[in-house]
């Protein structure tokens, strides 16, 4: 069964991140799932409080192929 990822770059002092790159990513069974996390951050934002919106969101699997949602 593959690792699906979905995530999310943030604009500038939204996130702290270990390298400083602004970008958060969660780990999902399905791509549906990983996808279905990407909608919602665009249509909610983070945490659903609709204040901060990401820059772009998209998911990835554990070959390294990606897919803007």
């Amino acid at each position: 069964m593959k690792d699906w990822k979905s995530n999310a770059e943030w604009p500038d002092g939204v996130v702290s991140t270990a390298n400083g790159d602004n970008i958060t990513s969660d780990s999902h069974l399905t791509e549906r799932a990983a996808e279905a996390v990407c909608e919602r951050l665009k249509a909610e934002g983070l945490g659903g409080e609709g204040l901060f919106f990401p820059v772009r969101t998209w998911v990835s699997d554990e070959d390294g192929n990606e897919r803007t949602i």
